[in-house]
């Protein structure tokens, strides 16, 4: 992904955060690629590769304090 600035890091974040909110509980679970076209307003063409930035997002918003859970 190309660089990008503080701020819209931090918008995309704010995203990811809010549409996590609304995926609390075992039945509004939310895969990767759903996830990923709520966040960047976009679809996926390839759900590993394009979810790569998506992942690392996630494990920046673990690291602040966030308890995002997960399931197989």
């Amino acid at each position: 992904m190309k660089t990008m600035t503080i701020e819209a890091r931090r918008e995309l974040k704010s995203k990811l955060k809010s549409a996590l909110m609304n995926c609390i509980g075992p039945g509004r679970k939310i895969g990767m690629g759903e996830l990923y076209s709520l966040v960047f307003d976009q679809p996926w063409s390839n759900r590993i590769n394009d979810t790569k930035f998506l992942r690392v997002l996630i494990d920046e918003l673990q690291h602040e304090g966030l308890r995002i859970c997960s399931s197989r």
